[in-house]
């Protein structure tokens, strides 16, 4: 085998080798997903990266008044059973299901009824990524 050769793989594999030992960066999931106990439905709990780059954004809905139960349009999603739901952030980057009722549409907001958490953030933009991260889409 000639020299220059023999060097070449040498180094391969000497690179390769520390490549392997040099490289400490710990994964992280950015989306980390828990049944509530006692419930069907589970919780996802998000990095704050992962929010900022699925785009989060919520609102607190009013509770009372002539605006009771009132929240956009994009907060809302169906399952494959025709249910509605909306997500709710339940405690800083954790988020759960809300099973809701529509009582009807006012062109971009709909009414709904269900246990909407008192002072709650409902979320507005980026339902559908929070429902695939809750049921494991490409795993």
């Amino acid at each position: 085998m000639k020299p220059y050769i023999l060097l070449t793989v040498v180094l391969s594999i000497g690179l390769s080798a520390c490549h392997k030992h040099t490289n400490h960066a710990q994964k992280v999931s950015p989306a980390k997903v828990e049944k509530i106990e006692g419930s069907s439905i589970s919780k996802v709990t998000l990095t704050a990266d992962a929010e900022r780059r699925l785009g989060i954004e919520t609102i607190v809905p009013e509770l009372g008044g002539s605006n009771r139960g009132l929240v956009p349009l994009s907060a809302l999603l169906y399952d494959t059973k025709g249910t509605a739901w909306l997500f709710a952030r339940s405690s800083e980057h954790v988020y759960q299901r809300i099973r809701v009722e529509v009582l009807d549409t006012l062109e971009s907001q709909v009414r709904v009824s269900g246990e909407l958490p008192r002072g709650g953030a409902i979320v507005t933009q980026g339902v559908a990524e929070l429902y695939v991260a809750a049921f494991g889409a490409g795993k």
